[in-house]
């Protein structure tokens, strides 16, 4: 089960890759409206496509820093991906949410690998867990689900690392509808302490919050695959 849940390392390496080549063939003027942007890449069972937009946002010191975030589609999956130039806080909440819906939390791979053995061995969640995941094992405890190795990749494989963040194919398809209808993505995260000494220690003076227009989303990964499905080979 814990190889199940962090399958999803190797995209999240890719979605990276993928993100630094639209920054360089998408960078758009300053003051600009944001718009989607999209790249695909690869042949035959390997092509995927992906959709982009940069959004900037004002960091801890006054400047501005970026995020992007991305929709990739890849034989019939879509996994969404956020990549940031600078590290977030790996110790405070990270999580997003379409239209103020309900927040979808990323978590790091320590308590996703935490959580599948507890599952795998039949045990409790650590303690020192998300409460959610307690909450999630006393369902499967109930015998709610018939197969708990799925809902838990599609309730929580949410990946999170100072750099990326990442949601498997279940996960995804799971906000879907959300993204489908959505006007707004709303992403709040933490910026990552510098190393040099403050005079004070306030950690919500580094939260972040980062707002995406979802128009044009999926008209342009749409297109994107169109254009690759009626290229010959």
């Amino acid at each position: 089960m814990a190889d199940r849940v962090m399958s999803l390392a190797p995209p999240l390496a890719r979605v990276a890759l993928l993100a630094t080549a639209w920054f360089l063939v998408g960078t758009g003027t300053a003051g600009a409206v944001p718009t989607w942007k999209s790249l695909c890449s690869g042949n035959g069972a390997e092509r995927r496509c992906t959709a982009s937009m940069r959004q900037s946002y004002l960091n801890t010191l006054g400047g501005l820093n970026q995020v992007t975030v991305s929709l990739m589609r890849e034989n019939g999956c879509e996994t969404l991906h956020v990549v940031f130039d600078r590290p977030v806080d790996m110790n405070r909440p990270v999580g997003l949410a379409v239209d103020g819906g309900d927040v979808a939390y990323f978590y790091s791979g320590d308590e996703l690998a935490g959580l599948a053995r507890a599952l795998d061995e039949g045990t409790e969640a650590p303690a020192e867990g998300p409460p959610e995941f307690t909450a999630f094992l006393g369902e499967v405890d109930g015998a709610k689900f018939t197969d708990p190795g799925a809902e838990m990749v599609a309730r929580f494989a949410r990946l999170k690392e100072p750099l990326r963040l990442g949601m498997a194919c279940a996960a995804t398809s799971r906000l879907m509808p959300s993204l489908r209808a959505g006007r707004m993505l709303h992403l709040a995260f933490s910026a990552r302490p510098g190393n040099r000494a403050q005079p004070y220690h306030w950690p919500r003076l580094r939260n972040r919050a980062v707002d995406i227009p979802l128009e044009g989303l999926f008209a342009t990964l749409d297109e994107a695959a169109s254009l690759t499905r009626a290229t010959p080979p």
